[in-house]
């Protein structure tokens, strides 16, 4: 057989463009918390807008947007151990993650509450390094958080969401 440096360059590029398509299929996206308790229906919106199922040990994922159902409480910890509990009819959002133990420069978490309620209990963002690292967005306001605990509701009509420190 002959060999061409044509024909070899055309095989090392489908072998390269299976190994790439091989690997980026094993490639997920890191869990940024995890579902403690929950005592109905909750979901997971992901970026392709798939909906997931979650139930007690579910991952939730930066991207994710996180739906309650009419009587349904969840409860997510975070991995710098914050958490927060999502009341019936909520939709929330993590937008922004970013927590690495030994970084506490980069530590940052964006947070959007779109309907409903909740309840944070924050954990190590927010509480090293800088300072304005978490932030919770709604349709009207972006509130920097720097306490340890609080409730955020978004009310009907056109007033602010309501915000109140523990």
């Amino acid at each position: 057989r002959h060999f061409s440096p044509l024909n070899y360059t055309h095989r090392l590029r489908w072998c390269l463009l299976l190994i790439f398509v091989t690997l980026s299929g094993w490639a997920q996206a890191e869990p940024v918390g995890t579902v403690m308790n929950v005592s109905g229906p909750l979901f997971a919106i992901k970026g392709d807008n798939s909906r997931k199922v979650l139930s007690v040990g579910s991952s939730v994922e930066q991207g994710d947007m996180l739906v309650t159902e009419e009587k349904t409480y969840a409860r997510v910890k975070f991995t710098d151990s914050g958490e927060v509990t999502l009341r019936p009819n909520t939709q929330f959002k993590v937008n922004a993650y970013s927590f690495k133990q030994a970084e506490p420069k980069s530590d940052n978490v964006v947070l959007s509450l779109f309907k409903g309620a909740l309840r944070s209990v924050t954990g190590a963002i927010g509480k090293r390094g800088n300072q304005d690292a978490y932030q919770l967005q709604t349709a009207t306001a972006t509130i920097g958080i720097r306490g340890t605990q609080f409730i955020a509701e978004l009310v009907a009509g056109d007033a602010p969401a309501a915000v109140a420190a523990e």
